[in-house]
């Protein structure tokens, strides 16, 4: 029993320090930011004191979505309140399509740009305005930030929401510590595939949005193990549910995180693989890839910056979340 509660000590102790790190700046960062040329004032004053493209327009585009109840006086089933939620995304989407404000590959080519734009939304449902930035913010941006040309189809298929896509990254023993997360992609040279596994109960991806019931496809961070190697955590894309029957697709097992106390407009789930197979362009690969021979490569030679950006679509959401808390 001692030793189990210094273990459990010793973890707590290290996410403290951790934590720590965050909120404190070491020495290196100091320096580092003693020298960088970007101009954090004018970055506040741009983030705080301008409205984007397409702040106004999504207020026209709402206001012209006839039947839209107010959210705060209603108090639906779970069930209920996600099909309202998706009927309210995808009405203000296709109507700012219809209006002309903007296209599916104008949105893939900045997806930053149109999201700060719709923030507007978030004085009305902020449900909604949650889904949309699963959609755009982690699903789309990633695709973008992460692929190459051979994922753009997805991308503006996800722009344009004839894909809808969720964010897998967070597991039932993983949340911030995303270079422990246990779910694991293993290349297999000879099909030129990747076999994805939940080996544990705690690598079930966990708490998803748009996940329970919306999500077609899915990217899906794992520890890349090529020829018996770790080269650590990696971005996946591919389809998780039949587009014909809308049930998840054989090998990939879809639960239901079930209510909550609010937003129950968002679906979140849960997701478990069971040595599921996807094709070799599943992989996002700007920052690393496989050859024909089945070797790694990566341009960039640091398994930390590798991982920052991998990461970079967490950046957009974060600064969301200090927006608007500040508002």
């Amino acid at each position: 029993f001692d030793l189990i509660k210094m273990t459990y000590y010793e973890l707590a102790l290290k996410r403290v320090n951790m934590l720590n790190g965050h909120i404190n700046m070491s020495k290196e960062a100091r320096k580092e930011k003693s020298s960088m040329t970007f101009d954090l004032d004018k970055a506040r004053r741009a983030l705080y004191t301008t409205y984007p493209a397409h702040y106004y327009e999504t207020f026209e585009a709402m206001a012209s979505m006839h039947g839209l109840e107010d959210p705060s006086f209603l108090d639906y089933p779970k069930d209920e309140a996600r099909v309202i939620t998706n009927l309210s995304l995808v009405g203000l989407i296709n109507k700012m399509f219809e209006k002309g404000f903007t296209t599916p590959e104008k949105i893939a080519e900045n997806v930053d740009h149109f999201l700060q734009g719709i923030l507007s939304f978030n004085g009305f449902d902020y449900t909604v305005l949650t889904k949309l930035n699963v959609q755009f913010g982690l699903y789309c941006k990633t695709l973008k930030n992460l692929g190459t040309e051979k994922h753009y189809r997805l991308l503006v298929d996800g722009t344009g929401l004839k894909t809808f896509g969720c964010f897998c990254l967070t597991e039932l023993g993983h949340g911030s510590n995303v270079r422990g997360i246990e779910t694991t992609a293993e290349y297999d040279s000879e099909e030129q595939e990747f076999v994805l596994n939940s080996p544990t109960k705690t690598s079930i991806k966990f708490w998803i949005g748009n996940l329970a019931k919306t999500a077609q496809n899915a990217i899906v961070f794992a520890q890349l193990i090529v020829k018996g190697e770790n080269k650590g955590v990696h971005a996946f894309v591919f389809q998780i549910r039949d587009r014909d029957n809308h049930q998840p697709l054989p090998g990939i097992e879809i639960g239901d995180c079930g209510r909550k106390m609010s937003n129950d407009g968002i679906d979140n789930g849960w997701l478990k693989l069971d040595h599921f197979r996807v094709p070799k362009d599943s992989l996002l690969d700007r920052f690393a890839s496989i050859d024909e021979h089945g070797n790694y490569h990566s341009p960039i030679s640091s398994d930390s910056k590798r991982f920052a950006n991998s990461m970079a679509s967490l950046s957009g959401g974060r600064v969301t979340i200090t927006r608007l808390s500040a508002e």
